[in-house]
Formats: structure tokens, sequence, C-alpha cells
């Protein structure tokens, strides 16, 4: 699901009723990510600290993990993220031909 981690610091109602579907369940986990791991820190660190023990975030980002793990990404690649992945593996396949 996607969240807007400015929904998880408000004082009333912080989580979705996705959200706590999710919340401290053994058989889940809550991955957060952006584009640079500079605000995913922050708020796994905050969602951890609201007892939220199932909180793990994504190093190297939602780009590499689409790209390399498509079929564990549940919902909707943003448009943004999924133009950046297709205009890489573009450049990858141009590599390879120039040398071959």
């Amino acid at each position: 699901i996607n969240y807007p981690h400015t929904h998880l610091f408000r004082g009333a109602n912080q989580y979705s009723n996705e959200m706590l579907k999710y919340k401290n369940k053994n058989d889940k986990l809550i991955i957060v990510y952006d584009k640079n791991e500079r605000l995913a820190q922050k708020v796994a660190q905050g969602l951890l600290e609201r007892n939220i023990q199932n909180c793990f975030m994504l190093s190297g980002g939602i780009i590499a993990m689409a790209r390399e793990y498509p079929e564990y990404i549940v919902g909707d690649i943003p448009k943004d993220i999924k133009d950046k992945i297709t205009n890489r593996i573009e450049d990858e396949r141009k590599k390879l031909i120039k040398y071959t």
C-alpha cells in the first residue's frame, strides 16, 4: 500500500485500516522506502518508536526493488518510478548491443 508519511505523525487516526492489517503481524512486513533513503530512515525510526516492530527500510530505494524484484511489489508502481526503470533497462540494453 502507498501511505503518505505525513499521515503517520498526526495525533489521531495515524494508521489506515490497511496499515493496521500489517502492524506487528508475524507473517507481514512493512517496508518503508523513498527515492534516496533520507525520508525513509526518519519514517522507519518513527514507526519503530511507535512500537511497530515489523517495519524495515528498503536499502537502495524503490527503483532498485522494482527493477530487480517486481513480483514482490503489491499495488501500482508510481509512474515516475516506472519511467525511470524503463529508461534504465533501455540504457542497459543499448550498452549490451553496443558491446556484442
